[in-house]
């Protein structure tokens, strides 16, 4: 987190020894001892918070594609894969199948006469 060094923290431990003396010495460090620990609590905490609602967030996408593939007609499904025309619908409007006769002929052939 931060780039402090063994040297640096040295020379900050002799400017606090000779700042506040060898007697207060150990109780200021205790009570920055304590705000530290707080401070990491706090820390800890929010980041569970945080971790529980991206941990909700991933339940509720994988809820909600669970329910897309419910309403999935299986059956259905395959007779797509099977047979893809018979999964299309009919308007009506198809055009007849070039192998069939047209409507006025009998497609026997041609007539005699």
């Amino acid at each position: 987190m931060f780039d402090i060094g063994w040297s640096e923290m040295a020379i900050v431990a002799l400017i606090a020894l000779i700042v506040i003396g060898p007697r207060e010495l150990p109780q200021v460090l205790r009570t920055i001892g304590r705000w530290v620990g707080k401070a990491r609590a706090m820390a800890r905490e929010f980041q569970g918070s945080i971790d529980d609602m991206v941990r909700d967030s991933e339940l509720d996408k994988a809820g909600k594609e669970f329910n897309s593939l419910r309403k999935v007609d299986l059956g259905q499904e395959i007779g797509k894969v099977i047979d893809p025309a018979a999964g299309t619908p009919t308007t009506g409007t198809e055009r007849p199948n070039e192998t069939e006769a047209p409507s006025g002929e009998s497609g026997r052939g041609k007539a005699e006469g």
